[in-house]
């Protein structure tokens, strides 16, 4: 299971920092202020997008080796689409800067994941 989560979380922290340089060079090239790439946003990016990928596909995983049930791409999609949006909204209440990515900051993404986390966690101990 841990190959899993170190599998999904470089996977994603991977796409989600190329992503993220991606982003900045279009919004960035050819303006006034010129080209601009903040590689610690894009690390900050991935590392949480590689996180929750990781954290989603290995909580997901944990049941089936109880009882073991085909998982499909619907499935993965929806959880991860489930842990996204419940990101945002744990963003939105607590009014934490999801562009954040100072691992000190008590108001970023870091601090909203912990949370999020938190909340999983309850989750699973209820069922």
């Amino acid at each position: 299971m841990a190959v899993r989560f170190f599998a999904s979380a470089l996977k994603e922290f991977g796409t989600e920092s190329l992503q993220s340089a991606i982003e900045q060079t279009g919004a960035t090239v050819n303006t006034e202020a010129g080209f601009n790439v903040d590689p610690r946003q894009a690390v900050g990016e991935g590392i949480i997008g590689g996180t929750s990928a990781g954290v989603v596909k290995t909580g997901l995983a944990a049941p089936n080796i109880i009882r073991p049930k085909p998982f499909d791409d619907t499935e993965q999609s929806r959880a991860a689409t489930a842990f996204a949006n419940r990101l945002v909204k744990v963003a939105e209440a607590n009014n934490h800067n999801l562009k954040d990515v100072d691992v000190k900051s008590t108001n970023g993404a870091r601090e909203a994941v912990t949370k999020a986390h938190t909340q999983i966690e309850k989750d699973l101990k209820q069922v």
